[in-house]
């Protein structure tokens, strides 16, 4: 690997931890002890989960593009996939290991994909 891929990587590495750390622990507070959700003890991990698979998802990417341009779109599609089966499979393991906080989970990040998914519509 290059050393400008590395120093990519570790600045990439340490904008996801910051982002990380406060949006784990806003939302804990958020969820915890403003709004009571069930969801607020795990939040944190949530927040961890997504975090480890989008840096892990994007160190793959960068090692397998490599210096080559053209294989970018094809590994960008296909890691996206790959990514969205791993937090749809998160989440059903989560609500049925879950049952009590599964439906709200499982609602609650609906209603943030829909949300996100406006916002990038809207935004074209």
């Amino acid at each position: 690997m290059s050393p400008e891929t590395r120093a990519h990587l570790k600045k990439y590495t340490q904008g996801i931890a910051i982002i990380t750390a406060i949006v784990a622990l806003g939302g804990y507070y958020l969820l915890g002890g403003v709004l009571k959700s069930p969801v607020a003890d795990v939040f944190p991990f949530i927040t961890l989960f997504v975090a480890v698979v989008t840096l892990a998802i994007h160190i793959m990417l960068v090692r397998k593009v490599g210096g080559k341009p053209n294989q970018f779109i094809n590994s960008f599609m296909l890691s996206n996939t790959g990514k969205l089966f791993i937090y749809l499979l998160f989440m059903v393991v989560y609500a049925l290991v879950f049952k009590d906080q599964g439906r709200g989970f499982c609602y609650q990040l609906f209603w943030v994909v829909c949300y996100l998914h406006l916002l990038r519509y809207n935004s074209i």
